[in-house]
């Protein structure tokens, strides 16, 4: 991307520049006022500040203190791309307090990466003609619309210069959307073979594939291992640095089915907490599960994803509103006689 340009008068005016926030006089103010003195204009577009790699009580770091963690040792104990994760996870402009359980995190959170690719590879062919969409399920429809969100918030967390929005964004889709949910019923529909299970293996193909090249940036050698191991052997580019930015696709937008699947999901998560308390583990199938709620567009998304849910449950159905329930009254004689004495018979009666 362009980060300068010339003016007609022969000025350069930078679109972006960064330095830590101990510059903000030294650097930052001494350009602009030179700037400003010179061509009346500010000589940059955008500032921004970084903070500090500092310990994990925020002090800064010192051999002779004791809290100095050389750049080497992490290197070698968690890798390159997971300290990447981790400091690209925090705010940009907040001081970046190294913590070894938050290294560990971003550590396990390239295994999920590297594990998806790895199943991926072992399931998905290329398929012998274009995709029909009529063979798409509820779930694909949802994974590609969540995809395409995903680069819009992405791209738009670079331009405004806030990676760790972008993160974020792809930590959750990545883990949440796909590892916890998506891949759960895919694999349902491929130990069945029902419901296109290659439909389903060729959305996640084509979603995994956008994220790796947003993920690019943020983890390089991941996103090439990636991108080499899983995706380019029908690809006529060596490096995935070579693909072109990605694009949202408008056609694969569905804002309602993103709600709706929202409902779905607590409705799952309502019913795996009933199994637990009722001690049911879920390789054992049940009936039905009901779903009782007072909200319209809850009941409304369980009745669309309601084969969805019954799969995903292990139930056989799925039924809205609440389960019928009985209860017997009865009268405790002991107590009416302690209080009313004689006139127990006529209370009785």
């Amino acid at each position: 991307a362009e980060t300068a340009k010339w003016s007609k008068e022969g000025r350069l005016q930078a679109e972006f520049i960064v330095e830590g926030k101990d510059q903000t006089r030294g650097w930052f103010y001494s350009l602009l006022s030179c700037g400003m003195v010179l061509n009346n204009e500010s000589p940059y577009k955008a500032v921004l500040m970084h903070g500090f790699f500092v310990d994990e009580k925020g002090e800064k770091m010192s051999k002779s203190v004791g809290n100095f963690m050389p750049l080497d040792d992490i290197l070698s104990k968690y890798g390159a791309d997971s300290f990447r994760l981790w400091g690209l996870s925090a705010t940009v402009w907040d001081d970046l307090r190294f913590s070894t359980r938050e290294m560990d995190e971003s550590r396990r959170c390239l295994d999920i990466f590297m594990n998806l690719g790895v199943w991926l590879s072992r399931f998905y062919k290329k398929p012998p003609r274009p995709l029909d969409e009529n063979l798409l399920e509820a779930e694909d429809r949802w994974l590609r619309s969540r995809a395409t969100g995903l680069v819009e918030k992405v791209t738009h967390s670079f331009e405004h210069y806030e990676p760790h929005e972008g993160l974020y964004a792809l930590k959750e889709f990545l883990i949440e959307d796909v590892s916890r949910f998506y891949l759960k019923r895919l694999k349902q529909r491929i130990s069945s073979g029902e419901r296109h299970p290659d439909a389903g293996l060729s959305v996640l193909h084509d979603c995994l594939l956008t994220a790796v090249q947003l993920l690019h940036p943020y983890t390089p050698f991941v996103a090439e291992h990636l991108y080499l191991t899983v995706f380019k052997g029908e690809r006529k580019e060596e490096s995935i640095s070579f693909l072109p930015w990605p694009k949202a696709n408008p056609a694969w937008r569905d804002p309602l089915l993103e709600v709706q699947m929202t409902h779905a999901r607590a409705a799952l998560n309502a019913a795996a907490n009933a199994r637990a308390r009722a001690n049911l583990k879920l390789r054992w199938p049940a009936e039905h599960v009901c779903v009782a709620s007072e909200s319209t567009a809850t009941l409304t998304a369980c009745e669309r994803l309601s084969d969805l849910i019954a799969a995903m449950a292990n139930v056989r159905h799925t039924k809205l509103g609440a389960p019928p329930s009985t209860f017997d009254v009865s009268l405790d004689k002991t107590k009416i006689g302690a209080k009313h004495k004689g006139e127990s018979p006529q209370v009785l009666a």
